[in-house]
């Protein structure tokens, strides 16, 4: 592997940069607000174009093609479209309109991009298929890549976007490649499966404890849990093995899914729990997972969602692993004799994690895991959080990546995603807690996976990982939800599907999507929940942006979730989508008052995440951490486009050697402030804590001339020992990455997921 270094120890970068260049960003969600005016309108997808057309000058000079239009509900309805360009689509960008209760056009938003590349590629589809083959261990069709022209946050780049169909069932490994048509460099990639955890009873066991004989969505005389939008399946071991070529052959354990629950002479389907939730391959967990499943699509069918993609869309209970994956055993991983081993997780896999039109690929389901003391799919929560998933995936699309702004990088995608997900499951129990039951599978007392009802702020409790990241935002929305009356929920529940089912989505920051939701809360609910809504966002640091400087204040610094032990995600440069850069920025940087010194000395704990965040397939270099540093009264501020660039003043210290030493830079004379971030050079993300800082040396008194540098400032603080993995995301793999051991650099990421980020 090779590992990026930076040429000088310390490299001072003088000048100024101009404010212009630093004011270029992304391409920016816009609201426009009525009224609106139509005129000889056919149908809704006409009257919608005409009033994009009408609000927005941008959104006549380009192609909109029509997505999908959310089912009537109380005449408020949503109407999306997508952007081409010379019929290539533009991902995460077009436009959509929400409609009010009247039928009138309520607003609009778009999403646009101008400076559009032309379309026609240097690399075909199977040499760019070849090429995600190596990196991912999968066999690639030519026929797994699609053209689109991808945004990054540097501009717009025509792709190959690589979603391979060859995949191991059960396994959450579903990555997605966006590979430059004309150089094949790897923009960016991530893992598509969405994690989170469950159980249920009307609930779960915890909440509910009483079974009840309730009604399932299934026509008279049905022969098993098959509806004409879900299908539960059972993880039944057969003690078949599956023959899996990745550049070399692997036989690996696998269960089969059957459909083990059928009806009694009634036709009905009432089985008792097992008497200790530890039995694979029960009935009972099939009709759990679909009660559940079902009733959460019934809910977000009441909101005007139409029907996924995927019908009947898959939920299997009792997923277990083959034996020897945690150790990379390959002999046990092919011995059909040795019981698979519990799994203690749940996630949602998309057919297409970016358009369904792109690719069109059946293949989305749901996989619940039988854990050593729960069964996650008698949980409820779970089962709606992992729904909400595909929801966000029908409609919002969130990017898999994280996302780029001035202040560098935030995982904003993927939290809003696990909030959406923890919103509505919350919106349809009425009650805060997600997954009581399945948290007595993760930790002894542990009385939930998170709760709602928190007053977790950005950027106190901001880490860089996605669940974590997630709660003050979701926090937020629930404590309005919750001052409001039950009718008054209902229409802020379709307030925020609204603007799910209208945005572009993709890349958007948390003020994006907050914006949205405030605009279409204040004509769905009220101008005063509107009004709370801002105020509560304003409140937790989410508006007018989630600013990401902390203050040291002389005791080491860890992130703002102790269920990470305090973990601070570094994104990797391939998680940046940020082209041609030297590192990838980091999510937060810290401000440290300058005493008198000539050298400012920064230390911390590197954490092994194995690719942390989004990377947890092999490739490219793993996480290499450097430090830069800005000495001023003004944080560190980046710009993307027209290339990549940090405010000028500022120093790039050599990689800290395996988070073991101490970066050490002087100080410019008269200084007071610094800012300081952590940065990754190397393509894979990773994590660290317990970040310090410490002076040495005294600057020359006035007219007195020097003095001893190392008299009396102290030795720079002793670095941590590198701490283990405990608390942080995944577990690195051996040093191997890529080729044949994506299978094992997977499962194994499984494992330290299980143990580490299902608190999440």
């Amino acid at each position: 592997m090779r590992t990026l270094r930076l040429i000088a120890p310390v490299l001072f970068v003088t000048g100024l940069l101009t404010q212009a260049a630093l004011a270029a960003a992304p391409t920016k969600t816009e609201i426009h607000r009525g009224p609106f005016t139509t005129q000889g309108a056919s149908n809704l997808e006409n009257a919608a174009l005409q009033i994009l057309r009408s609000a927005s000058p941008r959104a006549k000079a380009v192609t909109l093609r029509h997505v999908d239009s959310t089912r009537k509900v109380s005449q408020r309805r949503s109407v999306r479209f997508e952007q081409m360009h010379q019929g290539v689509p533009v991902i995460f960008r077009g436009a959509g309109v929400v409609l009010d209760d009247q039928g009138r056009a309520d607003f609009a938003v778009t999403r646009l991009e101008d400076d559009l590349p032309a379309v026609s590629p240097t690399l075909t589809a199977t040499a760019v298929g070849a090429k995600v083959a190596t990196w991912s261990g999968l066999v690639v069709q030519s026929s797994d890549a699609r053209l689109a022209i991808y945004p990054l946050a540097s501009g717009p780049r025509l792709s190959w976007i690589v979603y391979p169909t060859d995949r191991l069932p059960g396994v959450p490994y579903a990555p997605v490649y966006v590979v430059d048509a004309h150089s094949g460099e790897r923009l960016v990639s991530w893992n598509a499966a969405r994690f989170a955890k469950g159980r249920v009873y009307p609930e779960n066991p915890v909440a509910t404890s009483t079974v009840q004989d309730l009604d399932l969505d299934l026509a008279p005389g049905a022969l098993n849990l098959t509806s004409e939008r879900v299908k539960a399946f059972n993880c039944v071991d057969n003690q078949a093995v599956k023959q899996i070529n990745i550049g070399i052959t692997l036989n690996v354990h696998v269960c089969d899914l059957e459909q083990l629950a059928a009806p009694d002479s009634s036709g009905d389907f009432l089985y008792d729990p097992p008497a200790q939730d530890l039995t694979p391959e029960d009935p009972f967990s099939e009709v759990q997972i679909f009660f559940h499943t079902s009733k959460a699509y019934a809910y977000f069918s009441g909101l005007g969602m139409t029907d996924l993609a995927t019908k009947p869309l898959p939920a299997v209970a009792n997923l277990m692993l083959p034996a020897g994956f945690d150790t990379q055993n390959l002999a046990q991983m092919a011995d059909p004799n040795i019981p698979f081993v519990p799994f203690s997780n749940a996630f949602f896999a998309p057919a297409n994690p970016i358009f369904s039109t792109i690719f069109g690929l059946p293949g989305a389901a749901m996989w619940f895991g039988q854990g050593p003391k729960a069964d996650y799919s008698y949980d409820g929560d779970v089962v709606y959080h992992e729904f909400g998933h595909a929801v966000v995936d029908h409609t919002l699309k969130l990017v898999g990546s994280y996302h780029a702004d001035k202040q560098g990088l935030v995982s904003s995608p993927g939290a809003m995603d696990e909030g959406l997900a923890d919103y509505f499951a919350a919106a349809i129990t009425g009650g805060s807690a997600m997954g009581e039951y399945a948290a007595t599978d993760l930790a002894p007392g542990l009385k939930s996976i998170r709760d709602l009802a928190n007053s977790e702020t950005c950027p106190a409790n901001l880490s860089g990982e996605v669940h974590a990241d997630s709660k003050f935002w979701t926090g937020a929305l629930w404590k309005v939800r919750e001052t409001l009356a039950a009718a008054d929920r209902d229409k802020m529940d379709k307030a925020v599907f609204d603007v799910m089912a209208a945005s572009p989505g993709g890349d958007l920051g948390f003020e994006d999507l907050t914006n949205l939701i405030i605009t279409s809360v204040k004509s769905a609910v009220s101008t005063s929940a509107a009004d709370a809504l801002t105020k509560e966002m304003t409140d937790r640091g989410v508006l007018p942006t989630c600013e990401r400087v902390i203050e040291f204040k002389g005791q080491p610094i860890n992130g703002g979730s102790p269920e990470l032990g305090g973990t601070i995600w570094a994104p990797g440069k391939q998680d940046s989508a940020i082209a041609g850069a030297p590192y990838a920025p980091g999510v937060l940087q810290f401000k440290v008052a300058i005493p008198a010194a000539t050298e400012l000395s920064v230390s911390f704990s590197e954490v092994k995440t194995g690719g942390g965040g989004t990377s947890i397939f092999g490739g490219g270099s793993p996480f290499t951490p450097s430090v830069v540093v800005r000495f001023g009264d003004a944080p560190i501020e980046f710009a993307y486009s027209p290339g990549f660039e940090a405010t000028a003043d500022v120093t790039l210290e050599a990689p800290i050697n395996g988070g073991k030493g101490v970066a050490t830079v002087a100080v410019p004379a008269g200084a007071q402030n610094a800012y300081v971030m952590v940065v990754n050079t190397g393509d894979q993300s990773g994590g660290y804590r317990g970040v310090n800082f410490a002076f040495s040396g005294q600057p020359p008194a006035p007219d007195a001339g020097p003095v001893d540098a190392g008299a009396d400032g102290g030795a720079p603080p002793k670095s941590a020992e590198p701490a283990d993995d405990e608390g942080c995301g995944c577990r690195t793999v051996g040093g191997r990455s890529g080729g044949a051991w994506w299978l094992g650099a997977a499962l194994l990421g499984v494992v330290a997921l299980r143990r580490r980020r299902n608190q999440h």
